[in-house]
């Protein structure tokens, strides 16, 4: 009951502007990036995924997502092709509750916060908190002005796939520590909707599992048991995600270019971006 008033309590401070204006109105900084993720998540509602610009007819919504292009920058892979776990899951809510896509985007990526302190709170919980420092610890991480940040600035890949890696220990905690199909499902599962979420995350995705899992099986002397299951999840992972592999191999190698990250955050390889994490829009006052 404590973690769920915590999540609820964390929605509303979060989310305070969006609740003020409404989430027809809600627009945050109002980066394309929004666009492009609600655009996605229409296409998805209502249209077949085999359609083509030559089916666009005049849809014009629907250009960004069909044409092969990432903002201004043209390639080989169209928008639908990329990254769609987070838009299938806005056009999902969107069908459910029989609205536009639109108004969905803002609460979807508000409940971003909520859901990093339920899995924060896991997480504490099986690292022995107690329980109110394991809710303490939860309730600060899903107020972090670095959440703040990516919300308003629309990206909501970034924004859902954060909760996903607390979540992501515990369940190889759980493999690790006993191995069984369920707990390879589990965790097949939770790293798969990151994958189609944020697929250049897959890579830091990895590396956790094969300490965690590598540790375990050091500890109880079964370092092959411990990694055939991570290749299993990587194979498992990748059958989920099979027409997406590509686009992964492409933006991962556009993801962890140094003009790719200061093109959106000039501060990235400053001490003010340390400084942005903990102090959101303040930092700079502070950093001059």
């Amino acid at each position: 009951t404590g973690v769920l008033l915590a999540a609820l309590g964390v929605f509303a401070v979060q989310g305070a502007a969006l609740l003020a204006v409404g989430p027809q109105r809600w627009v945050g900084r109002l980066w394309p990036d929004q666009h492009g993720y609600t655009s996605m998540a229409q296409f998805f509602r209502d249209e077949p995924y085999r359609m083509t610009l030559a089916d666009m007819g005049q849809r014009a919504h629907l250009f960004r997502t069909l044409r092969p292009s990432m903002g201004r920058l043209a390639t080989p892979i169209s928008l639908k092709e990329n990254r769609i776990g987070q838009s299938l899951v806005q056009a999902f809510l969107a069908g459910s509750l029989g609205r536009d896509a639109k108004p969905l985007f803002g609460p979807l990526i508000v409940l971003s916060a909520p859901l990093l302190v339920l899995a924060l709170a896991l997480l504490a919980g099986r690292l022995g908190l107690p329980p109110p420092l394991a809710l303490l610890a939860a309730g600060l991480g899903g107020l972090l002005p670095a959440l703040t940040l990516l919300q308003v600035e629309s990206f909501l890949s970034h924004a859902l796939v954060l909760s996903c890696f607390p979540a992501w220990l515990v369940v190889l905690d759980d493999l690790g520590r006993r191995s069984s199909a369920s707990r390879v499902a589990a965790a097949a599962l939770v790293l798969s909707f990151g994958f189609s979420v944020y697929c250049e995350m897959w890579a830091a995705f990895l590396a956790l599992g094969l300490v965690v899992l590598g540790t375990h099986g050091l500890l109880q002397g079964r370092p092959l048991r411990s990694l055939r299951d991570w290749g299993l999840l990587v194979l498992l992972t990748l059958l989920a995600n099979l027409r997406f592999v590509p686009s992964f191999f492409f933006f991962q190698q556009v993801a962890v270019t140094e003009r790719a990250h200061q093109g959106i955050y000039p501060w990235a390889y400053q001490l003010e971006g340390l400084a942005r994490v903990w102090l959101g829009d303040l930092a700079p006052l502070g950093v001059r």
